[in-house]
């Protein structure tokens, strides 16, 4: 076999050909774009309005069941700064 220049491949293309097929390529990949954004847009608005939702309400129910015990305690034992435990921290100052 002979090494062929790109000349001599150049001039057996048919420019139609390629341009159908260059064409064909092109349709191809902009559908496949669409389709692919319009799935990560039902799975991006599906995170944010039902799973960060339900997280959240998770754990304002958990607070509001462990919130008021530890406000209760730090009164009871005269800590007037606050109560900090991991995640949250409330402040009670009453000066008066």
């Amino acid at each position: 076999m002979r090494f062929r220049r790109p000349k001599e491949l150049l001039g057996k293309v048919n420019v139609k050909i390629a341009l159908l097929m260059l064409g064909r390529l092109s349709i191809i990949s902009v559908i496949s774009l669409v389709m692919a954004t319009i799935n990560n847009y039902g799975n991006h608005k599906n995170y944010w309005e039902r799973t960060i939702f339900a997280t959240q309400t998770v754990d304002f129910n958990i607070l509001s069941h462990t919130l008021p015990t530890k406000l209760s305690l730090a009164l009871l034992d005269g800590r007037n700064g606050g109560v900090a435990d991991g995640l949250w921290t409330v402040t009670t100052g009453c000066s008066g």
